[in-house]
């Protein structure tokens, strides 16, 4: 039996006898749990629910119509390697794509049309490639685990399977904006921010298909001083969301600093999608954009216009779309300059001073639609014009000929003017050609029109032409020729067809 001695006394004095320790007082568990608050994640509420939902639906019917594209594209494929070597590699292959898609988030029902084009496009490339890199790096093994053979008939078919996808994502697109007219997969959005900075955003936003703003909180200049709380602040924009089921909170200009935003972002959790914060800028595509991290500050970073890029190339499109548009219009000249001089006195064309790129003067050509002395005539209707600015225009101008209204209805007046494209003194696309007399009206602003070649065609054209006001077009001009570019001027020329179809505000 083992025993344990007693302690011994230290120097001849006795030894304290052997305590147990006190262990300290502990609360009770229910004083404790009275203490410490309950805690819970927001429980998301109806409104956002619906819009998640609605979300989830586009993306799984998108990613099955990609996936039947891809089914069909391996079908096609196997069905001319039809061997055992290359099934396998295309079915990963068919794998590796979707996935790219997928990755690419090129599903969003948020993303506009061409951006989800570029995304497609995108993805396809870099599947494919990476495919193609691996297979030869494969075959290039001593054992050859994988023929390049196989890769000649996924090639061949890639482009087909591409407009595929893309016919998908445009059936899809049109199924979505059928959503949007009846008021689904709108995006309800609260604008809080200064009263200038609140009523420009709203403005900006009224031209959206897919952003209603339901509702606005309006900070006062008191408020934007710091005499408000931030808190206060944010009861406000969280009550004014709920009460308007309210799925975004679009923030114009805060009230305090920048930890507002982290404040709001939190009380809004479970009740909105997302915070979106606009950076007081308009009229700037997407290109143009990009965000930088500074350290743990998200930047925006906006690149400056360069007027003058891919000259060449622009000129080559014009050149070219010039010489095969003149092929049928010196086919039309002859009945079209038999009509005009039938219907009235004067000759088929009418020659017209108008300012070009850099404020230099050139001789537009377009049939004649007017009576032969509508030059002259011109100062007795002053008095009636109906547009705004230095323009001129009359919806019922006596001066134009029954002839000319007709041309003037289908544009058919403005084809002479290809050869001011071949001249080089215009462009297919671009602002409209200005007179001499507007130039001379115009401001600071609207002389930036002249820093590029007029077009037949432009964003005045297919956005309404004479029904368009005088500021709205303006805008429309400045805002091509900051952010122009080639697939622009391509899209807006596949817009021009529809718009003389369907001719709208021209007379």
């Amino acid at each position: 039996m083992t025993t344990i001695d007693a302690p011994r006394p230290l120097l001849g004095r006795p030894a304290a006898p052997l305590v147990p320790p006190i262990a300290p007082p502990t609360p009770d568990d229910d004083a404790v749990a009275d203490v410490i608050p309950r805690l819970a994640a927001p429980v998301t509420t109806p409104p956002l629910a619906r819009r998640r939902h609605r979300e989830a639906v586009h993306r799984r019917l998108v990613l099955a119509g990609d996936t039947a594209v891809l089914a069909l594209t391996w079908g096609v494929v196997a069905s001319i390697e039809a061997t055992a070597h290359t099934l396998f590699p295309l079915a990963v292959a068919a794998v590796g794509w979707w996935l790219g898609l997928a990755a690419s988030r090129s599903h969003d029902p948020l993303l506009s049309l061409p951006r989800e084009f570029g995304r497609i496009t995108m993805a396809t490339g870099a599947s494919l490639g990476a495919t193609a890199v691996v297979t030869v790096m494969l075959s290039a093994l001593p054992s050859a685990l994988v023929d390049v053979a196989w890769l000649a008939p996924l090639l061949a078919v890639a482009p087909a399977s591409l407009l595929g996808l893309g016919a998908v994502r445009v059936l899809w697109r049109r199924r979505l904006t059928a959503q949007l007219r009846v008021g689904e997969h709108l995006t309800r959005a609260v604008v809080i921010g200064g009263a200038a900075e609140v009523s420009s955003l709203a403005e900006a936003l009224s031209a959206s298909e897919q952003i209603r703003i339901c509702g606005t909180v309006v900070w006062d200049e008191g408020a934007l001083g710091g005499s408000e709380d931030g808190s206060a602040a944010v009861r406000r924009t969280v009550d004014a969301a709920t009460s308007l089921r309210a799925d975004t909170v679009i923030v114009a200009r805060t009230p305090t600093g920048p930890q507002f935003l982290r404040r709001l972002a939190w009380a809004l959790e479970g009740t909105i999608a997302e915070v979106v914060v606009w950076p007081g800028i308009t009229e700037v595509s997407s290109p143009r954009l990009r965000v930088h991290w500074g350290g743990d500050v998200p930047l925006l970073r906006v690149a400056q216009p360069v007027y003058d890029a891919r000259r060449a190339a622009r000129r080559a499109v014009d050149i070219v779309v010039a010489a095969i548009a003149l092929i049928p219009i010196s086919i039309l000249t002859v009945p079209i300059g038999l009509a005009i001089r039938l219907d009235s006195r004067g000759p088929v064309f009418f020659r017209q001073d108008r300012v070009g790129e850099g404020g230099r003067l050139f001789p537009m050509v377009k049939f004649r639609s007017m009576t032969a002395t509508a030059e002259r005539d011109r100062a007795a209707l002053i008095g009636a014009n109906e547009a705004a600015g230095p323009m001129f225009k009359l919806h019922h101008d006596p001066r134009v000929t029954r002839v000319g209204r007709f041309l003037r209805k289908y544009s058919l007046d403005e084809l002479p003017q290809f050869w001011n494209v071949l001249a080089g003194d215009m462009s297919v696309i671009g602002p409209r050609p200005a007179l001499p007399s507007e130039v001379a009206a115009y401001d600071e602003d609207e002389r930036r029109r002249l820093y590029v070649k007029p077009g037949i065609s432009g964003p005045w054209q297919v956005g309404g032409r004479s029904d368009l006001g005088w500021e709205r077009g303006i805008r429309l001009d400045l805002h091509y020729v900051e952010n122009r570019s080639i697939a622009g001027d391509l899209r807006l020329m596949l817009q021009t067809v529809r718009a003389v179809l369907r001719p709208h505000g021209a007379y």
